[in-house]
C-alpha cells in the first residue's frame, strides 16, 4: 500500500472571528499538528528499518525530512504485518526537491548520499530530485514510479549517486 498524504501545518487565520472563529482555528490547527506528527512518526518509522538512518540524531531528521513533510514532498510505502490483519508498518520512504537549475548543477556534481539543501532550496524550482530514500531498493523502485505518476506528473525524479545502496 502506498500513501500520498497531503499535510499542512501552518496555522493560518481561516477569515472568522469572535471567539468562535479563535476556537476554529485551534481545533484547526491541533487537526494539523495531529496529521503532522503522524507523518513524523510514519517517516521515522520507515527510518528505523533503514542501518544508515537509525544512526541520525535529531539534528538530522529536522533538516532531512521536515522540509519534506512541511511541503508534501514524499511517500511511504507500508506492508501488512503479519498475523494482524488490517495492520501495516512503514516499509520505505523517499523525499523529493523541487530545484532550480543552479541547484540542479550542484546536485548533478554531489558524490555522496543523502543530498543537502537549504530551506529556500526544496522548492526553488521545477527539476525533481530525490533527496533521500529508506527501505530495500525492491520497495523503493515502484515508489520512484509512484512519485512520477501521481506527483510529478510523469516526470522522472533524478536520483543522487547510491540512492538505492
Amino acid at each position: 500500500m502506498t500513501t500520498f498524504p497531503s499535510l499542512s501545518v501552518s496555522l493560518s487565520s481561516n477569515g472568522s472571528s469572535g471567539a468562535q472563529g479563535a476556537a476554529d482555528d485551534v481545533q484547526a490547527g491541533q487537526a494539523r499538528t495531529r496529521d503532522a506528527a503522524h507523518a513524523f512518526g510514519t517517516m521515522v518509522g520507515a527510518l528505523m528499518r533503514s542501518p544508515r538512518h537509525r544512526k541520525f540524531k535529531l539534528q538530522d531528521l529536522e533538516s532531512a525530512i521536515i522540509p519534506a513533510l512541511l511541503l508534501g514532498q514524499y511517500v511511504v510505502a507500508h506492508a501488512p504485518v503479519p498475523d494482524r490483519p488490517g495492520e501495516t508498518v512503514p516499509v520505505a520512504a523517499l523525499w523529493w526537491a523541487m530545484v532550480s537549475v543552479d541547484v540542479d548543477k550542484r546536485l548533478s556534481r554531489a558524490t555522496s548520499f543523502p543530498l543537502t539543501l537549504s530551506r529556500d532550496e526544496w522548492r526553488s524550482g521545477d527539476i525533481p530530485w530525490i533527496v533521500d530514500a529508506a527501505g530495500h531498493p525492491a520497495n523503493l523502485h515502484p515508489l520512484v514510479d509512484e512519485v512520477s505518476r501521481h506527483a510529478l506528473n510523469g516526470v522522472q525524479p533524478r536520483l543522487p549517486p547510491a540512492a538505492f545502496t
